[in-house]
């Protein structure tokens, strides 16, 4: 079986069991079940397939170690996207590079990361791309969004997610 699968056989056996702790917005942690988890992963999911991400596609991630890091792969991965991560230490410069040279659709950063390396350069990487934030910011630029509103989206937006992707199949 591919992590895709088992991830949702998991999700499916232990619903109601605690999968991880996220800090919510009062400052408490709280459980979130594997239900909850593989839920959110697939409304996120749809959210970026809503953005036109596609089998293939390149999403990174660049964040300190933290659940929603867990949360961001696993919604990449249900959209077959390839998971490009990006080490919480790279400089501006550094991360542009990389991202200019990967063809990154999606950018998934913690605040710390957002502020520290993109906000007052959202375009220093593919001017069509998104920079989904862990945390919430302040930012009037439609290409940058809060996780929690992406999830949202998402599971408003009625998008069916493709298959869970075979390593065996050829990438469009």
């Amino acid at each position: 079986p591919t992590v895709a699968e088992l991830l949702e056989s998991s999700a499916s056996r232990n619903q109601a069991c605690t999968a991880m702790q996220m800090k919510a917005e009062d400052g408490q942690y709280r459980g979130v079940t594997y239900g909850e988890l593989w839920e959110k992963a697939g409304n996120l999911a749809s959210y970026l397939v809503n953005l036109g991400v596609k089998p293939g596609d390149r999403v990174a991630i660049q964040g300190e170690n933290r659940p929603e890091w867990g949360l961001a792969w696993i919604a990449a991965m249900r959209t077959g996207a390839v998971i490009v991560p990006l080490d919480a230490m790279l400089g501006a410069q550094d991360a542009s590079f990389m991202l200019d040279h990967s063809g990154i659709s999606v950018l998934f950063a913690s605040r710390n990361i957002f502020n520290k390396t993109w906000k007052d350069n959202p375009d220093s990487f593919d001017k069509s791309g998104h920079i989904i934030v862990f945390d919430p910011v302040e930012s009037s630029n439609p290409r940058i969004r809060c996780l929690d509103d992406c999830i949202a989206g998402g599971a408003r937006s009625g998008v069916r997610l493709p298959p869970l992707p075979r390593p065996d199949a050829p990438l469009e």
